[in-house]
């Protein structure tokens, strides 16, 4: 009896592990908009870019077994219940936005209120000026009639993973992504959003997500509950949503419609990659 006891302990022990984990390992994902909640009318100058990130990374760590971590939506409605959290919030973010330093003090305030040990931080920047007449390969060959401005915006993403008991910086980087129109059409800029270039901006989440979504995973847990993680983040090219993929996939979806002969044309069509 007594060793029947014994074993429905473990095993209650066992079934609510991933949850005891969970609360040890809780990630607060902070955006560098987390209080203004501004909106912006032309997508490619869109300023509230490392908001796309945070929810994306968000979605992915709470498939995890061990880190969970609150939307940002959830985060943000938590922080306008209390005005003296909602203005540290802001002059937290507004300092790391613009100078990538970041106030401790105020940080650990924001992490006990949310409960959490971890922060990662996101800020993005969308330098819409140094790009926007870049020359392209023909205008060096000289060819008439060729285009020789290639409008661009830079999006400059940085990331940084805080332990804010020991005020430890645990991991950072900076990411870099170009959008570009052709015909020119990037530097219009009307009363409506430029969906295109949002679009672009969604697909570029979905591969940088991933890459910081891991380092978070990697950072956070220990070795020996990492080891014991069964949902191991990882990225590859299949996270790269660009035109190619996007491409590929619907072949790849034609493949089941059409049967053989669509598999010999999806073949061509890779071989010319």
């Amino acid at each position: 009896m007594r060793d029947l006891f014994k074993l429905f302990i473990v095993g209650i022990f066992l079934f609510f592990a991933p949850q005891v984990f969970a609360g040890s390992y809780k990630v607060l994902v902070l955006p560098d908009n987390i209080v203004t909640e501004s909106v912006a009318t032309d997508a490619y100058i869109y300023d509230t870019t490392a908001e796309f990130f945070a929810d994306s990374i968000v979605t992915i760590l709470n498939t995890t077994d061990f880190i969970k971590s609150p939307t940002v939506s959830e985060t943000r409605t938590l922080y306008k219940k209390d005005a003296s959290v909602n203005i540290n919030a802001k002059a937290l973010t507004s300092r790391f936005k613009t100078s990538y330093n970041i106030d401790y003090g105020k940080l650990k305030k924001l992490a006990k209120k949310s409960n959490a040990r971890y922060v990662l931080l996101l800020t993005s920047y969308i330098d819409a000026e140094n790009y926007v007449l870049r020359r392209t390969f023909w205008d060096f060959l000289n060819i008439p009639g060729a285009t020789v401005v290639d409008p661009a915006y830079k999006i400059s993403t940085y990331a940084v993973l805080v332990d804010t008991d020991n005020n430890q910086n645990l991991w950072s980087n900076t990411y870099y992504k170009t959008i570009s129109v052709c015909e020119n059409r990037i530097i219009t800029r009307g009363p409506s959003p430029q969906t295109e270039q949002l679009q672009k901006i969604r697909d570029y989440s979905r591969y940088i997500s991933p890459q910081i979504a891991q380092a978070v995973q990697e950072n956070v847990l220990p070795e020996d509950v990492y080891n014991e993680e069964s949902k191991k983040i990882s990225y590859d090219l299949a996270d790269l949503d660009n035109i190619f993929t996007k491409k590929y996939r619907h072949y790849r979806k034609e493949t089941f419609k059409a049967g053989s002969k669509a598999k010999k044309n999806i073949q061509k069509y890779i071989n010319l990659f």
